[in-house]
């Protein structure tokens, strides 16, 4: 997922001196107040060009991509801001867009810059973990305190554990619970919700299997 933030924000810009007195947004009803329409577009070229000024001063600093985005402020004006309520990408999401603009792919772990599948990384830390069961055991524990880990270690179970029943169900379990939570984005919720429909239909074909 790839959008040019800055040039994002300057086409908000320009729609705005063109002073609309109509905005159609992606989302939701049509606006048709001519101060809503003003206030509306100009409020999301300050928070783009937010994310674009703080994300690259960050990486000037020397900060690793990943960090940035996990532990990326988002100040309360905007953060309070219902026409900012993010539906489709959070705050963090468009900073790795600015990111991955201007540094490239690299995410700055050394053992990253070498291709190599994520089913072997998984199988391995199923390995280390103790088995399919620790590993289940672990994520679920993880699930009501820090369900983004419960989620990585969904992940290296089903990767690393292609066709275990457990896996599945963790699997599963895991992404209906992260499509559960609040203020979820539309997009990031279509892939929880694809990962556990897989999931859910590798089982029915184990369990219908002779």
């Amino acid at each position: 997922i790839m959008r040019h933030v800055d040039e994002w924000a300057a086409a908000l810009r320009d729609m705005s001196a063109k002073k609309p007195t109509v905005l159609l947004p992606m989302h939701g009803a049509a606006i048709v107040d001519e101060s809503e329409v003003q206030s509306r577009l100009t409020i999301l070229a300050e928070a783009l060009e937010f994310v674009s000024e703080e994300t690259v001063r960050r990486l000037n600093a020397g900060e690793r991509k990943d960090a940035i985005a996990a532990t990326f402020s988002w100040p309360e004006r905007f953060a309070n801001e219902p026409s900012l309520n993010p539906e489709y990408n959070r705050p963090e999401d468009i900073s790795r867009m600015v990111a991955m603009r201007w540094t490239g792919w690299w995410d700055d772990v050394p053992g990253h810059f070498a291709a190599l599948a994520f089913e072997e990384e998984a199988k391995e830390a199923v390995r280390l973990a103790g088995g399919i069961d620790a590993l289940d055991k672990r994520a679920r524990e993880l699930l009501v305190s820090n369900p983004k880990m419960a989620a990585r270690l969904a992940d290296w179970a089903f990767f690393g554990a292609p066709g275990d029943p457990k896996a599945l169900r963790l699997t599963i379990d895991v992404y209906m619970s992260r499509l559960a939570e609040p203020d979820m984005p539309v997009q990031e919720g279509l892939v929880y919700f694809d990962q556990a429909a897989r999931a859910r239909a590798q089982l029915e074909a184990l369990k219908a299997a002779p």
